[in-house]
């Protein structure tokens, strides 16, 4: 839970500013994320922990909205 925040923080912090806003989650399936947060971890200026906490949490929140979507 709290590396889940971490990523949160993380997301607000390093993802969104002058170049546009931070990304939802459910934006990308989960298989993509680990990709998209590898090309951008250069520009953004993220170490090799910071890229994993929020990969780590993007992951986890667009498979978790996957399946509350599937379950509608």
């Amino acid at each position: 839970r709290a590396d889940l925040e971490h990523g949160r923080k993380l997301l607000q912090s390093k993802c969104g500013g002058s170049c546009h806003r931070p990304p939802m989650p459910s934006e990308q399936p989960a298989e993509d994320w680990p990709t998209h947060v590898a090309e951008m971890a250069e520009r953004s200026g993220l170490t090799p922990h910071t890229q994993k906490v929020l990969e780590q949490y993007l992951v986890t929140l667009a498979r978790a909205e996957a399946t509350a979507s599937q379950a509608r």
